[in-house]
């Protein structure tokens, strides 16, 4: 079996976990749907399956930078429950979603996505679920005058608040990003030398 369809495979594989996340996970709690947790792993394992079925059937892998932006939304998720509910991050079924299920695709991402060709001007389309979700949070939360979470709520917090809040979680999320970047790129030009050096010494011994 060729690496591409290697890396298809496991992308289909992986986008079972995030998609059967959020479709168990919220069955009869659809109202819950705007939720970031559904959101984020129902568009994570969408990404995935879409980019498995997309290399089976063009023998390539999707742009890296998506792989990237999965990681970095997923980042999120363990982020607000640090910050607003730590106890999703260590009871019972919620650890999945929450914790398991990031971890699951950081370690995807950086051990079997190569991102040494990818630039960090990529970074920032990182920032575009994140920010549009953001935005739709606020309208809903007015719109419907009920907040999707209760820190967020556009009906007591001031606009000028919701602002600051926002692109100070976007900064933070830039800065994820190019951390996940930059471990990435270390970590497959680490292995790239390696395996030039063994090639090295497998052509000296040949050649000897």
């Amino acid at each position: 079996m060729t690496n591409i369809k290697k890396k298809a495979f496991a992308n289909i594989v992986l986008s079972f976990l995030f998609l059967g996340t959020a479709i168990v996970g919220y069955i009869g709690l659809w109202d819950h749907c705007v939720e970031m947790t559904f959101m984020s792993n129902a568009t994570t394992g969408t990404v995935l399956l879409l980019g498995g079925i997309y290399a089976l059937i063009f023998k390539r892998d999707i742009p890296h930078f998506l792989y990237l932006d999965c990681a970095v939304l997923m980042s999120s998720v363990i982020a607000a429950c640090l910050l607003f509910a730590p106890p999703m991050l260590v009871v019972g079924l919620a650890i999945i979603p929450h914790l398991i299920n990031p971890i699951a695709i950081f370690v995807y991402y950086l051990k079997f996505c190569d991102g040494q060709n990818c630039r960090v001007p990529y970074v920032l389309t990182a920032l575009v679920f994140p920010t549009c979700y953001y935005v739709f949070m606020v309208l809903f939360g007015v719109l419907s005058s009920r907040s999707v979470y209760p820190q967020f709520d556009p009906n007591i917090i001031s606009v000028l608040n919701l602002t600051l809040v926002g692109v100070a979680a976007l900064v933070g999320l830039f800065v994820v990003g190019i951390a996940l970047l930059f471990g990435n790129k270390a970590l497959h030009g680490g292995l790239k030398k390696r395996l030039n050096k063994k090639d090295k010494k497998g052509e000296r011994a040949i050649t000897e």
